[in-house]
């Protein structure tokens, strides 16, 4: 839109639905988490536990993009002053959003420069801080042109394309992810540990259910930590189980009509869970994933990712689903080398942090 007339409207937050929604429909990259009622329900975010207080001083600046009078984007900012310096980040930043974007349907790198170039007149001296911004989304590679002279994190992520058959995703795993899974199995036909597995999509969380899963979830985040609680490790699990089930997160993924949630039971216990959205691309991005470490010596995750391919792969045939990937999001060194393992491809999300101004 080279001729085209410009402008940039700051708006209030809820003047945006009318603007984001036509512009989130178009882009069929964009996924559930810049869904303009999923960032409206989060909000800012929320506290963390190594920095309680970054919500403080928090401020809302919302603009809007227009070219001969048509809307063509919205960056959602939220802007903090620390030590003298602000810093603009992209709402959703203080959440667990798997993905952070602008909201569009097509957006040309003159049109986003245009866009950031008034931000910046509006806000003035300002550094950007933008997270999470995945390489499938045209906005990463506008943001390595614009902030060429800027700082820039890779992050490894994994997504697992859905076969036609259980079978053809298992052969295709090394021969060490295979011998795991057989020797998983042959472990719990010996012990004659009952196994289960359900998949819920698009449906409420039932809250006995839930309370279960953030049991799971609870105990998996103090294990992980390395949170040496000693005799009140039970009471501060029961403590954080009861803050995850009403965690914003918790509730969106609970009662959003684009959730999925895949549950694995040993001996009639919830043994881990994976519980994420499903994208309009098909894509599951899994935002949360907890074994029960009680059920260790079954690889319980293993068993889940496997469980999650079948399941799907039937739910496919059967409903004509459409799921294509299972996206089991950031990280695959360390700890987290079994999403590469499971069959994963990489693919990449960028964080993107301009020169102090």
């Amino acid at each position: 839109m080279e001729n085209a007339k410009r402008e940039v409207v700051k708006k209030k937050w809820t003047e945006l639905k009318a603007v984001w929604e036509p512009l989130y429909d178009g882009n069929t990259r964009a996924t559930p988490f810049q869904a303009y009622d999923f960032l409206s329900y989060t909000g800012k975010g929320k506290p963390q536990r190594k920095d309680l207080f970054r919500l403080f001083g928090l401020k809302e600046h919302n603009f809007v993009l227009y070219a001969d009078g048509e809307p063509i984007a919205v960056a959602p900012l939220l802007v903090k002053k620390k030590a003298g310096i602000k810093t603009a980040y992209l709402r959703g930043h203080f959440t667990t959003a798997n993905v952070l974007d602008l909201i569009y349907s097509e957006l040309s790198y003159d049109d986003f420069a245009f866009l950031m170039d008034e931000i910046r007149r509006a806000l003035g001296k300002v550094r950007f801080f933008f997270d999470r911004v995945p390489d499938f989304s045209p906005v990463s590679e506008h943001l390595k042109r614009y902030f060429a002279t800027g700082d820039m994190e890779t992050h490894e992520c994994f997504s697992i394309p859905v076969p036609r058959s259980y079978e053809e995703w298992s052969g295709g795993l090394k021969k060490s992810a295979r011998h795991n899974l057989r020797t998983c199995s042959n472990r719990i036909e010996r012990d004659g540990a009952a196994v289960s597995f359900e998949i819920l999509r698009g449906e409420p969380v039932k809250k006995e259910l839930c309370e279960k899963l953030m049991f799971v979830y609870a105990d998996r985040f103090i294990i992980k930590n390395k949170l040496r609680l000693g005799p009140f490790y039970k009471i501060v699990r029961r403590i954080l189980t009861a803050y995850l089930k009403r965690d914003k997160m918790t509730r969106w993924l609970n009662a959003s009509k684009d959730n999925f949630h895949a549950v694995l039971r040993l001996c009639g216990e919830e043994a881990a869970f994976a519980s994420g959205l499903v994208c309009r691309s098909g894509k599951v991005i899994l935002n949360r994933l907890a074994i029960y470490t009680k059920y260790a010596k079954y690889s319980p995750g293993g068993l889940l990712i496997g469980s999650i391919i079948r399941g799907v792969v039937e739910i496919n045939e059967r409903q004509g689903a459409g799921i294509t990937d299972i996206d089991l999001c950031q990280e695959g060194g360390g700890g987290m080398s079994y999403k590469a393992a499971y069959g994963g491809l990489p693919y990449h999300n960028y964080t993107i942090i301009s020169k102090s101004p």
